[in-house]
């Protein structure tokens, strides 16, 4: 009998702080499991198909899900599962393709199982000046003209026009879960936010709110660095204490449950801020933990990475990977492997960003491709200045190699991948999206 099984992404969360407040969380826990990139887009890119985010094209020069590659929901799909996708993640919306092979797809303004169906909030607000005090009024008369409960469309209105994206949406598929009639076979995904700047926390939490962006590292423009960690911190912790209950759920329907992080935070290591520029440790050392029927509850330090997560799914539900998918089945007393990470520069958008702060020559400057590697049995290497050549720029490592030169090993698995080239360019977006991309540091 296919297994039911859940996918749950704790977007932004540091290895480090995931070892400080999720000691709770059981099944195998990989001690030194590498994401494939810095950010959300590429990193899940691996996620869908098990392949290098240059392998695929998709990364911060091209971030719409266009490729060829045959995707996780769709191979799931095609092998009669209920594919679902809960993400108060809005990435989901802002470029094209994330959605293939879901037969159900829940975004920021939808997760509420209390989401009105017949109001249309995300195109309403792509047609206004969200800025303007006169939204406010026009989207009284919108939810009146509205085919359901008028008091139920005006609160999700206010809540969808006052309620950041990133305010973390635990809340919501905490209920959505508890509200949900699961079948079998079923795969949901989940993508959590409370670990992304803008930092929100709770009320009880005794923490500021705040923010910080990628060009604020550049522009040394960060002001108030120990609020900012403390923040960072205390929003981990919250997430912490939702994801237990939403774990909770999810394990009385689903027979395993994979939880990961896409990529950590810098928080100033390094003089820099946020996940927007470089492969550092801090962001590419993300937690991995399969947890399930039968999975015994232990540490395993193998060097493994998100590309495993694609295989070990299709795994436990007897579905073939694609050929070209790489990774292991990470139940199936998974090796230590080689590893890369990648970086392809800075979104398009983060220019306007540079320039406000009046940093556009850094834009210019680390504006192209770093790897990284990672190798058994606990070493991680990364580049750091890509406008040298590859062998002759900075290369920071930590921890021991199996292999005599990493470096070198690096450059040659670089040079032996099958680069996807896409034709890069900058998509439009309403106001509203630019507007959540501004907010959540993209822009």
């Amino acid at each position: 009998m296919p297994e039911n099984i859940a996918l749950v992404v704790l977007d932004t969360l540091r290895y480090d702080a995931f070892e400080k407040h999720f000691d709770w969380l059981p099944g195998v826990r990989f001690t030194n499991a590498y994401s494939t990139s810095h950010w959300t887009v590429p990193a899940h890119g691996s996620l869908f198909t098990g392949r290098y985010p240059s392998e695929i094209g998709v990364h911060s020069k091209s971030a719409s899900l266009d490729c060829p590659d045959e995707t996780l929901a769709e191979s799931l799909r095609a092998a009669g599962y209920e594919t679902r996708l809960w993400s108060a993640n809005p990435n989901t919306m802002f470029w094209e393709g994330w959605d293939r092979g879901f037969s159900q797809v829940l975004e920021p303004g939808s997760l509420d199982p209390r989401h009105v169906n017949a109001v249309d909030w995300t195109a309403f607000l792509g047609d206004i000046d969200t800025h303007s005090w006169t939204k406010y009024p026009r989207s009284v008369l919108h939810a009146v003209r509205a085919d359901c409960s008028t008091v139920a469309a005006m609160k999700q209105g206010y809540r969808r026009m006052t309620t950041s994206d990133a305010d973390g949406g635990g809340e919501d598929v905490l209920a959505r879960a508890r509200d949900t009639d699961f079948g079998a076979p079923e795969f949901t995904y989940v993508n959590l936010m409370e670990a992304h700047a803008p930092y929100h926390t709770p009320e009880s939490v005794d923490a500021d709110s705040l923010n910080v962006v990628v060009g604020d590292a550049f522009a040394d423009s960060v002001d108030s660095p120990e609020r900012l960690r403390a923040s960072y911190d205390a929003s981990a912790a919250y997430l912490s204490e939702i994801y237990e209950e939403i774990f909770a759920e999810l394990r009385k329907e689903f027979d395993y449950v994979v939880t990961v992080s896409d990529h950590g935070e810098m928080l100033g290591e390094h003089g820099m801020w946020n996940h927007g520029y470089g492969l550092y440790p801090e962001l590419t050392h993300v937690p991995v933990v399969v947890s399930g029927d039968g999975v015994e509850s232990r540490r395993d330090d193998a060097t493994v990475s998100l590309l495993d997560v694609h295989r070990t799914i299709l795994d436990l539900a007897g579905v073939d990977a694609p050929a070209d998918a790489r990774g292991q089945s990470l139940l199936d007393d998974p090796a230590s492997r080689t590893y890369l990470t990648e970086y392809h520069g800075f979104l398009d958008r983060h220019r306007e960003q540079f320039e406000r702060k009046g940093v556009v020559e850094a834009f210019e400057r680390y504006d192209g491709r770093l790897h990284g590697i990672a190798t058994p049995p606990d070493f991680y290497g990364h580049q750091t200045d890509e406008t040298a050549d590859r062998a002759e720029g900075e290369f920071r490592s930590t921890g021991e190699s199996h292999l005599d030169d990493p470096r070198a090993e690096l450059e040659a698995q670089v040079d032996e991948l099958d680069v996807r080239t896409v034709d890069a360019g900058q998509a439009e977006v309403t106001e509203d999206v630019e507007e959540r991309l501004e907010t959540l540091g993209y822009a």
